[in-house]
């Protein structure tokens, strides 16, 4: 409950707080029908959160195991490009023998990029506190 009193005629009023439009800047009194500036503190705009969900590495290595680079498109999508065409290209060239070499690269890769993405939206945390990251 917020107590507005008129500056006029000292007449108050209780009232709740979230019954108080955030846009409201001015109001009329209801006995002497004079209008007053709220107080700056009554007119405070609601806080918005962003929510940014971290990456699985479990799933990020699972999808890098199965799929090579394709599973790599959810751990950093430009890795994953770059090393499907590699991978096409090595495919071609080696009849296939060099996705043994490709493929483990695909996983470190992946992983690797999971764990710097998690780790720079959490450092990001402590100096941006509106944002809360989400763990899956």
């Amino acid at each position: 409950m917020v107590e507005i009193t008129c500056p006029h005629c000292n007449y108050s009023k209780n009232m709740p707080a979230e019954k108080i439009p955030s846009n409201l800047l001015w109001i009329r009194c209801p006995k002497c029908e004079k209008k007053f500036q709220l107080p700056h503190y009554l007119n405070i705009q609601p806080q918005q959160v962003i929510s940014i969900p971290t990456k699985n590495m479990g799933l990020s290595i699972i999808l890098t195991v199965l799929f090579g680079p394709l599973g790599m498109l959810y751990s950093t999508i430009p890795g994953g490009i770059i090393m499907l065409v590699i991978s096409f290209f090595i495919a071609i060239f080696t009849l296939g023998l060099g996705l043994i070499i490709t493929w483990p690269i695909c996983i470190i890769w992946g992983a690797v990029s999971t764990s710097s993405y998690n780790q720079k939206l959490l450092s990001n945390q402590s100096s941006r506190p509106e944002i809360f990251p989400q763990t899956r």
